[in-house]
């Protein structure tokens, strides 16, 4: 579904991205780590076309290059770490924001299904006669995550997954925990309908819970790939992190995983 060949980008001078080569099916949910300033949020503006890098990007088999915006929209959409408005829209106004590309596809009755449906996955119902500067941090996220889903939602008895994608550039760094494992069930569900999603994350453990694989950004590059078993160990990350790491085992129910964790200062 997607597939990212030797991108590269150059900024004052500075490396971004070097020689980024990537693929991900349909049915996959990659979770992009990395240290601070690694280019993981500048590599996910690639994906999107957001930005201008050497190199090539492919979604569907097609060139970047070849799709109109609409009908890009219409197959993937991107949540941002943080975003300005320039008016006070409702909650519900604003996640409407995301039916643009699909304007007229569906009847007005279906449109508000729709609406609805995508408020409800982020628990935003009852918050959609709010305005959007008077929401929290974290609700202004849930209502990013809305507005993504309901852009990919065809039909209101047909959740979007199958043949879209989803790029989350730190979609849970303002969320409590329950609603950080709200959203990511979301992504993990759009995922399991036959969609494909790539989240930039720094909470380990997020990682390691709901994604399929790892990815890890160091300095531009992709230094390592694989299962979440593979790749979160306290042995492997504290290295990329230049961070001395534990590692612990959860048991929840029949699950076992490792929890990463920094050290308790003594004394």
């Amino acid at each position: 579904m997607l597939t990212v060949a030797e991108l590269s980008l150059e900024r004052s001078g500075r490396q971004i991205l070097d020689g980024i080569d990537l693929t991900l099916e349909a049915g996959r949910f990659l979770a992009l780590v990395g240290p601070n300033g690694a280019g993981k949020s500048t590599l996910l503006s690639a994906i999107a076309g957001r930005e201008t890098p050497s190199g090539s990007v492919a979604w569907f088999g097609r060139d970047l290059g070849d799709w109109t915006r609409r009908d890009l929209a219409r197959q993937g959409a991107v949540m941002q770490q943080s975003e300005t408005t320039a008016f006070d829209f409702l909650v519900r106004e604003y996640v409407a924001l995301g039916r643009l590309p699909r304007q007229g596809m569906v009847s007005d009755v279906q449109e508000q299904q729709i609406l609805a449906a995508a408020m409800a996955a982020l628990d935003l119902s009852e918050l959609a006669d709010r305005t959007m500067p008077s929401l929290s941090g974290g609700e202004r996220q849930r209502c990013r995550m809305a507005r993504c889903l309901a852009q990919l939602w065809d039909a209101p008895e047909n959740p979007p997954g199958a043949g879209c994608f989803l790029l989350l550039d730190e979609p849970t760094s303002a969320l409590d925990l329950g609603q950080q494992a709200r959203l990511l069930c979301e992504a993990w569900a759009f995922v399991r309908r036959g969609g494909s999603c790539i989240a930039v994350l720094h909470d380990l453990n997020l990682a390691a819970t709901y994604a399929d694989e790892v990815a890890v950004l160091v300095r531009g590059r992709i230094v390592a790939r694989g299962t979440p078993s593979e790749i979160v160990t306290a042995n492997r990350v504290s290295g990329w992190y230049d961070a001395r790491l534990i590692a612990g085992t959860v048991t929840d129910g029949p699950i076992q995983r490792e929890l990463i964790s920094l050290p308790v200062p003594r004394g």
